[in-house]
């Protein structure tokens, strides 16, 4: 969802804009609560998904009461549900952490290129293709587990 009411769309503004910035913040309210999502969410699919769905997962992680049975009677655990429960934590965890990878603005590695576009731009260019191979990389992961272990996102 959409961070509404957020501080930083109120500071250094006249009246006039705070007050329909407001405006509009209650009318995204009304559409989170009427239809799950607002239409700054349509604008920034990519980034509600990488903000929401692993801060979903985390949620799942830290109140899962149980494992999904495919990983409790895998050959690897076989029965054994606090190893495969420390196991599906971990998956989960990962699935988190490559999602919000994959979207510069939910990243938790921040990567400030080092160089100066303007004077290096064969370098910079050569570091933002790098960067972004690696939140390519991270995205494709993160859903390829997340598709895989769709079905067991549940508690």
């Amino acid at each position: 969802m959409s961070v509404v009411f957020n501080k930083n769309n109120y500071d250094r503004k006249s009246l006039a804009e705070i007050l329909q910035r407001f405006g509009t913040d209650l009318k995204y309210c009304a559409q989170l609560i009427t239809r799950g999502y607002c239409d700054e969410d349509v604008y920034g699919m990519r980034t509600w998904f990488c903000r929401t769905v692993p801060s979903m997962i985390d949620a799942l992680g830290d109140n899962a009461h149980g494992v999904p049975e495919r990983l409790v009677h895998s050959q690897r655990f076989n029965g054994n549900e606090e190893a495969a429960s420390r196991e599906w934590q971990r998956i989960l965890r990962k699935i988190a952490f490559l999602l919000r990878e994959s979207d510069e603005k939910t990243a938790v590695r921040k990567i400030d290129n080092p160089y100066d576009m303007q004077s290096q731009t064969e370098a910079y260019l050569h570091f933002e293709r790098r960067k972004m191979a690696y939140r390519e990389k991270c995205r494709k992961e993160g859903m390829r587990l997340f598709s895989y272990w769709f079905n067991d996102l549940w508690d």
